[in-house]
């Protein structure tokens, strides 16, 4: 879907981060703007947008795996980020410093991670009343800062404990997601994975993820690093027992799908022929496999609650 042109602050452009980038990675976060509806939300769909921006531009020297590439990039680097709809499909959202506008208008055509859809012009807040002169005193004496408590630093071999919410953290740094943009999903797959972890090793430490994450970034170079996937391989990154509990989050395999991606995808990097062919179900990326299951539905290949209906072990 094309939108109308806006006009935007071009400070960005300068940005060095941004500019450290390679040269492709730079003009599609900028060939992006024309798919985004006002809130600079966009379909996250590899092969849609190489159709629409190089496909139909005639350039034959990018294909749907550069832009997925691409994209994983501008993902990474907090450029965008990504999360699903409630209708499945993966949705993009450029990052706000990226997208200020100089004219806002326009309507939202994607929902936000929390599944709401907002107003193209939400209402104005009307100022607060003014306060009187003695309550503005009043309020300013109860906003004085207090004189911060000094920091006691802990007793000898006292143990430094971290929360929940630094491991968190610091799982998401090695995932390349933001923390401040996680879907309530998410957060349950990172704290699930992260309790996994912790009844095979209790003194967990967020040194310890990191140490982890190189390794499996050795052992797996063309895999994805996702907290579950941490989680699956913490014995032989770690040389402990893995987690038990961790149970693949994976929809049941549709029969012949391999044929019908053939048939119906064949640019699809999971084609026969591609970079990704071959590969086993439980390793095709979550959205794709949603967007699978939900084409061969429509096609009639899939009972309509084929989600819902799992064989008896």
């Amino acid at each position: 879907m094309i939108l109308p042109d806006r006009t935007f602050v071009s400070d960005w452009i300068r940005d060095p981060r941004l500019r450290a980038q390679k040269a492709h990675v730079q003009l599609l976060l900028i060939f992006l703007r024309p798919l985004c509806d006002r809130y600079g939300r966009f379909e996250f769909n590899p092969a849609l947008i190489h159709m629409a921006l190089y496909v139909s531009a005639q350039c034959t020297n990018v294909s749907a795996q550069d832009v997925e590439a691409w994209l994983e990039i501008l993902r990474s680097g907090g450029f965008i980020r990504t999360y699903t709809g409630s209708d499945g499909r993966r949705v993009g959202e450029i990052a706000k410093e990226y997208w200020r506008q100089k004219l806002s208008f326009g309507k939202a055509v994607f929902e936000t991670d929390t599944g709401e859809l907002p107003l193209a012009d939400p209402p104005a807040e009307a100022p607060p009343p003014p306060a009187p002169p003695q309550e503005v005193k009043r309020r300013e004496e109860k906003l004085a800062p207090a004189s911060p408590p000094r920091p006691t630093a802990p007793a000898a071999g006292e143990t430094v404990l971290y929360f929940s919410d630094r491991l968190i953290l610091t799982m998401c740094e090695l995932e390349g997601s933001d923390p401040a943009f996680m879907t309530a999903a998410h957060k349950r797959k990172v704290r699930a994975a992260l309790a996994a972890i912790q009844r095979v090793q209790r003194d967990l430490l967020p040194a310890d993820l990191e140490a982890a994450a190189a390794a499996y970034r050795k052992l797996f170079p063309q895999a994805t690093l996702t907290a579950h996937a941490l989680a699956a391989s913490w014995g032989r990154l770690a040389g402990r027992t893995a987690p038990k509990s961790v149970v693949p989050l994976v929809e049941p395999e549709p029969p012949d799908w391999r044929a019908f991606v053939n048939h119906e995808f064949p640019a699809s990097p999971y084609a026969e022929g591609n970079d990704k062919a071959g590969l086993p179900w439980h390793d095709v990326e979550a959205y794709v496999r949603r967007h699978i299951i939900a084409s061969m539905q429509k096609a009639g290949l899939l009972r309509s609650d084929f989600l819902n209906h799992r064989p008896a072990a």
